[in-house]
Order: C-alpha cells, then sequence, then structure tokens
C-alpha cells in the first residue's frame, strides 16, 4: 500500500501527509478512540470484501485503497469531531418502535452530514485528497456512486473500480442497519450492482462470509459473518 501511495502522490507528498499525523489517540478520549477502532475495522473489512468482489486481473491494493478513501472524510470527521460524528449517525439510523419495528426512516449520510456540520463527509475527503496531490481520475473515484439514480452502464478500468469500492461500502452500510432490515438491504445491493459487476447475491454473500467480523462489530455483522 505504501508503494502504490509513493506512485501516486510521490515521495514528497507521502513525507507531507505523515508529518501532519498525531500520535494515537491524538485528541480523542477512550470513548471516541474506541468508536474510531471500529470505525477503522469496519473500513478495513469493506477494503477486503471490495477484493473479493472486483473482477480477475484488477490490483488488489488499488482497490483496497480506493475503497477506504471513500470512507475518508467519515474517518476525519470521526478522529477530529467524534460527538459530531455521534449526531450524525443517529441521524442516519432509524428509530425503533416499541414493537422492535422500525419506526422512522434515518436520513442519507450525505443529507445527515449537511445537518451537523454543514457539509457532505466525502467533500471533507475529496479535498484532502486534492490537497495530497491526486489528480481528477481518483478524485472521481473516491467518490462513491449515489444511490438515489439507478446504476449506469459502466465504462472503463475507473468506472468499474468505484463500482467496487461502492458496492463494499454499501454492504457494511447495510450490516449496520438494525438486524431485521439487513436482509433486505443487502439484497438490494446485490439488485443494484449484480449486472455492472458481474456479481450474484451468492458472490456477495461468499464475500462477507469468508471475512470474519472484526471486534466491536454491530450483533447484525456478527450474525451474517456466522450464517
Amino acid at each position: 500500500m505504501l508503494r502504490r501511495a509513493i506512485s501516486m502522490v510521490g515521495l514528497e507528498g507521502v513525507r507531507r501527509a505523515a508529518l501532519s499525523l498525531r500520535a494515537w489517540p491524538g485528541p480523542m478520549n477512550e470513548k471516541a478512540a474506541e468508536e474510531m477502532e471500529r470505525l477503522i475495522q469496519r473500513v478495513k473489512r469493506a477494503a477486503r470484501i471490495a477484493t473479493r468482489l472486483a473482477p480477475a486481473g484488477y490490483d488488489a491494493e488499488v482497490i483496497a485503497l480506493i475503497t477506504t478513501l471513500q470512507n475518508l472524510g467519515r474517518m476525519m470527521v470521526q478522529y477530529h469531531f467524534p460527538e459530531e460524528s455521534l449526531q450524525i449517525r443517529r441521524l442516519m439510523h432509524p428509530s425503533e418502535s416499541a414493537a422492535g419495528t422500525s419506526a422512522e426512516q434515518g436520513m442519507t449520510a450525505e443529507a445527515a452530514s449537511f445537518a451537523v456540520l454543514g457539509t457532505d463527509l466525502e467533500s471533507l475527503g475529496v479535498a484532502v485528497v486534492r490537497q495530497w496531490g491526486f489528480d481528477e481520475a481518483v478524485l472521481t473515484m473516491i467518490r462513491r456512486l449515489p444511490t438515489n439514480t439507478g446504476l449506469k452502464m459502466l465504462e472503463g478500468d475507473n468506472d468499474l473500480l468505484r463500482a467496487t469500492a461502492s458496492c463494499a461500502n454499501e454492504l457494511m452500510d447495510a450490516l449496520a442497519l438494525p438486524p431485521k432490515r439487513v436482509g433486505q438491504a443487502l439484497s438490494a445491493v446485490a439488485s443494484r450492482y449484480g449486472r455492472a459487476l458481474h456479481i450474484t447475491p451468492k458472490d456477495i454473500q461468499d464475500a462477507i462470509q469468508a471475512d470474519s467480523a472484526p471486534a466491536g462489530s454491530t450483533s447484525a455483522e456478527r450474525g451474517m459473518a456466522s450464517a
């Protein structure tokens, strides 16, 4: 991964990024650090799932890097603004009625982020990556495909890599939902990406099951991983 980063932004770019890092856990308290660790494990899992779903012949490091960078804004906010990150997550998750059924639909990540921060998480991540010196092709790939529109025909390797990373990240979003909604959400992701990526619901199930749920994952993730 380091070799790939050097080839994309140069040794000086990597040096500048490294010098800007703070010692772990930086300004976070213990609770925020634990939440950050859970998010990191979730992003790593998404990257592993993406490499399993990608067509043969694509560099696994590139796929993992794109999948990770699609989460950069979310990780930045969790690190620097843990309280605001908690507010965003609360707005995204639907409330549960006393009977255990969904009483209210949660907000999208973009809408929740705008409500709390006045901007969306993805734009924050893209701004940092642009500052690091990545080109426009990378800046496009690290934006998740919008979920409120149909999936267009993929044209070229960049589109395919972006879609593969987006699919894996949407799967992780689905796994984080209340248990009763996980199955339906996973089916929706499979239906959305199946034709474009030439994958089946079984491919998705196998990719999830091949990766055991990391420590700190949700009960829904653990249940799906052991299903």
